[in-house]
């Protein structure tokens, strides 16, 4: 009988966990836009567009993305990495390739606050944010075909 009760709470806890995780890697997906605020002004731009696609692949994950700045300069992009562990903050480390002009470092941190609503992507060696979004979630669901 005891055995069966540790074996019980063991599978609650992996489902929790699969829901979660679930939960914020679908949160991933979608419009991340910033402008007019402290971070585009002293980054020198007026605005960032980022578009998230749908996650392949588990556990190691890819996303096709669209990035737009100052309504200009637009490159498509790939972000691979390894879904993190829950239990602390939503951050991944990521492997960045974009399809023309690579405007970030190769390898980046990108850290996801669900609460705010809010992504900062920073440099993985020089520690830079190259991006501060937050989510729009009435663009993201005009795109959702969920």
């Amino acid at each position: 009988m005891y055995k069966l009760a540790i074996f019980i709470i063991i599978v609650l806890i992996c489902i929790w966990v699969y829901s979660h995780d679930s939960f914020t890697e679908d949160y991933l997906y979608g419009y991340w836009y910033a402008e007019d605020d402290e971070f585009t002004e002293k980054a020198g731009i007026n605005s960032i567009s980022l578009f998230i696609g749908e996650p392949t692949g588990f556990p190691k994950t890819s996303r096709d993305a669209q990035i737009i700045l100052d309504n200009e300069i637009t490159d498509g992009l790939r972000i691979e990495y390894w879904r993190p562990h829950v239990g602390r903050a939503y951050q991944m480390h990521a492997k960045v390739e974009f399809d023309s002009h690579q405007l970030w470092p190769e390898y980046v941190t990108i850290k996801v606050d669900v609460i705010r609503g809010r992504m900062t992507i920073k440099g993985r060696e020089d520690g830079l944010v190259y991006a501060r979004l937050y989510k729009h979630n009435e663009i993201t669901d005009l795109t959702s075909a969920k």
